[in-house]
């Protein structure tokens, strides 16, 4: 996937361009399950849920409220460094 299709994407989700930009950027570098989510979103509009280490997608965007992308984005620091971001989690960092 193109990293201005993202980028498009996240301006039509009312991303200032900056922000999309940053992003964009980290999106492009979601651990391998986690692409396939990335993708139905940016071409259906579809937000999958996905569950690591008792966290999910959903979940996320329930509480503490965030965006589909900064959900997945979450889930992906789950998958890289399970250790850290769940303790982060846990001490109320979003």
């Amino acid at each position: 996937m193109k990293i201005e299709k993202i980028q498009q994407t996240l301006i039509g989700h009312n991303y200032s361009p900056r922000i999309a930009e940053k992003v964009a950027s980290e999106l492009m570098l979601l651990e391998a399950p986690l692409v396939p989510l990335l993708e139905s979103w940016i071409e259906k509009g579809e937000e999958t849920d996905y569950e690591a280490s008792g966290y999910s997608v959903k979940g996320f965007m329930t509480s503490p409220g965030m965006k589909y992308p900064a959900a997945l984005l979450t889930i992906d620091w789950i998958l890289k460094e399970p250790e850290k971001a769940i303790a982060a989690i846990k001490h109320g960092i979003r």
